[in-house]
């Protein structure tokens, strides 16, 4: 396992753009967390910095990225019972990367809003990034129309229509997506960042927490009124993420099966080391620890700076 320095383009680098901090959601951050004025907004949040431009995004649904971006339309959502689309935003460059986001979040709130479609342009890649089902511009769907094998395999699709192979980054949630994208052949490297070495929604009753987010029951447990309050954060889909959930549960996810055989690097938080486990079971990776925790691992420009490192090397 090699490990690179995260550091080499972070100090006024033109790959990397200057970001203000926000008060977001994530895994690693209590629900006391949350930034009351972001929690009742029920939107995503502006960005004041990106100004990249938008090329497309589609699905045959016509669904459109949110309309704080740039030449966007409503990114109004609507439920489907069909084969699952993901929203798939396209930003200028060659050879494009696939960008997938965690859980509560979307492409606009980990990718856009932290600077990685310039970055990458300045590196000579372009980008797209897809919103999962609830998330975003994501579909909303039905109990039992989502499973890591659908989401997988709408990624593909996105993938094909490509037709080549793609570089791939994916945080948290993303990352364990990434992690089966990669055994279908069509991913040249990955990026892994924040990944959790088991299943962290394994043995979650989804009609429990349901109850619980919907505020009939108290939670049973600290875990079940973390999970609630996640799930009910008003620019999500409550229902669907309680289905992503549920076919996240009975995933049975395990880092020693069918791990990647392509180029990789892990990437984790110096106050997030859980991935040292998904590290040992992939000698040959290139591992790096960058500044902050989960959350902040992710928006930190020594993360972007290492991907981007490692994306472009001979």
């Amino acid at each position: 396992m090699s490990k690179i320095n995260p550091v080499a383009h972070s100090g006024g680098s033109p790959l990397v753009t200057e970001f203000t901090k926000l008060k977001l959601p994530y895994e690693s951050l209590e629900p006391s967390d949350l930034d009351q004025t972001d929690r009742g907004r029920g939107t995503h949040l502006r960005s004041s910095r990106c100004h990249f431009p938008l090329v497309t995004a589609s699905t045959n649904h016509g669904r459109r990225p949110p309309a704080r971006w740039p030449g966007s339309g409503t990114g109004e959502n609507d439920v489907t019972n069909e084969r699952l689309e993901l929203p798939v935003y396209t930003f200028p460059g060659d050879r494009p990367v696939l960008l997938i986001h965690g859980f509560t979040r979307s492409a606009e709130l980990d990718w856009v809003e932290p600077g990685w479609p310039e970055a990458l342009a300045a590196a000579g890649r372009g980008a797209i990034a897809v919103d999962l089902p609830g998330h975003g511009s994501g579909p909303i769907v039905a109990r039992g129309a989502v499973s890591v094998g659908a989401i997988v395999a709408a990624m593909v699709a996105t993938i094909d229509a490509i037709g080549e192979e793609v570089d791939v980054v994916g945080y948290s949630l993303g990352a364990r997506l990434a992690w089966t994208l990669a055994a279908t052949g069509h991913v040249r490297r990955l990026v892994l960042g924040g990944m959790s070495p088991t299943n962290p929604h394994a043995g979650v009753d989804v009609d429990l927490l349901g109850a619980v987010a919907r505020g009939e029951i108290a939670p049973p447990d600290p875990k079940y009124a973390r999970l609630a309050e996640w799930v009910s954060i008003p620019r999500l889909d409550r229902d669907t993420l309680l289905w992503l959930i549920e076919a996240l549960a009975a995933d049975s996810f395990d880092p020693a099966v069918d791990p990647p055989n392509i180029p990789t690097l892990i990437v984790a938080g110096a106050e997030d080391t859980q991935v040292d486990h998904i590290a040992a079971t992939l000698p040959a990776a290139t591992y790096v620890v960058v500044p902050g925790d989960h959350y902040r691992a992710l928006i930190s420009a020594e993360f972007r700076a290492a991907a981007i490192e490692f994306l472009t090397s001979p």
